[in-house]
């Protein structure tokens, strides 16, 4: 798609669709194999760099820790009142590969770039 350009979608109705219940157990390991082989496939051969903050991107970093070294970033502005920097440097303290930089929010917005 062009720079500019936007997609409008619009959903003249919905059908829900019935799908067996599967336990945890036996799902978790298939998604986090799904993810190992979608992180690998990405970092081959390059320079990776991730957030480190919440779930979803610790476990990101983490998977491609896993494959060579990460700068991993967290965004830290005491406004934010949640946990993820704790979270983080815990995490960093046992990955290897895993360099964590702390991004220290400014007194009255988010970092911009250049």
């Amino acid at each position: 798609m062009l720079p500019g350009l936007a997609v409008a979608l619009r959903a003249e109705r919905y059908e829900p669709v019935a799908s067996p219940r599967i336990g945890l157990r036996r799902q978790a390991p298939v998604v986090r194999a799904a993810l190992a082989e979608a992180v690998a496939a990405r970092v081959v051969d390059r320079p990776v760099s991730a957030g480190l903050a919440g779930l979803d991107f610790t476990t990101l970093a983490c998977l491609a820790a896993q494959r060579g070294p990460v700068a991993a970033v967290t965004f830290a502005d005491e406004r934010l009142r949640d946990d993820d920097l704790a979270f983080a440097v815990r995490t960093a303290a046992t990955m290897p590969n895993l360099v964590h930089h702390t991004v220290p929010g400014p007194d009255h917005r988010l970092p911009r770039g250049p």
